[in-house]
């Protein structure tokens, strides 16, 4: 799964809202983590796709 963004300086809350519709199993702590992260790749290295990969990118989660 890949978060696409042509923009450097988007909002916290805009990049929660994106992560939310890739990922919609996080928990909003998880959430917030994660776009956290996001947000400060692409202030730093302004990437033209970052990748998300596991089994929360799937939607496999095991107990």
């Amino acid at each position: 799964m890949a978060l696409v963004t042509d923009q450097t300086s988007v909002s916290l809350r805009d990049l929660e809202d994106r992560v939310c519709s890739l990922l919609p199993r996080l928990c909003p702590a998880e959430l917030a983590d994660m776009a956290r992260i996001v947000g400060t790749l692409l202030r730093a290295f302004q990437p033209e796709r970052i990748y998300v990969f596991g089994s929360r990118a799937r939607h496999a989660l095991s107990p």
